[in-house]
C-alpha cells in the first residue's frame, strides 16, 4: 500500500499494512532513510551545504543526500552525524 506522511509533501512511500500497525513504524523520510525536501543536507544545514564539493562528491548535490548518509562524502558532515534524530 502507498502512504503519505503528513510531515512532508514528498513523504510518499510503499509499505505493507502489517508494518504500519507496529508501534515502531516510522516514515522512511522522517527516519532519514530516504532524502526529502524536509531532510536534505541543503535544507537542514545550508551553511555546511555551501562547502559541498561537486566533483569529489561524484555529481551529487546537497539536495540529494540526508545527514545520515555514510561518511564517504566531502566534506564529512560531522555536525549531521551527531544529530541524526529529530529532523
Amino acid at each position: 500500500m502507498w502512504w503519505q506522511c503528513p510531515e512532508g509533501p514528498d513523504h510518499v512511500y510503499l509499505a505493507p499494512v502489517r508494518t504500519r500497525t507496529k508501534k515502531t513504524h516510522v516514515c522512511p523520510y522522517c527516519a532519514n532513510k530516504k532524502v526529502s525536501v524536509t531532510n536534505s543536507l541543503a535544507r537542514v544545514f545550508p551553511e555546511l551545504a555551501r562547502e559541498w564539493h561537486p566533483v569529489l562528491n561524484e555529481g551529487l548535490r546537497p539536495e540529494d543526500v540526508t545527514c545520515a548518509e555514510p561518511p564517504t562524502r566531502y566534506p564529512l558532515p560531522t555536525l549531521c552525524l551527531n544529530s541524526r534524530a529529530g529532523f
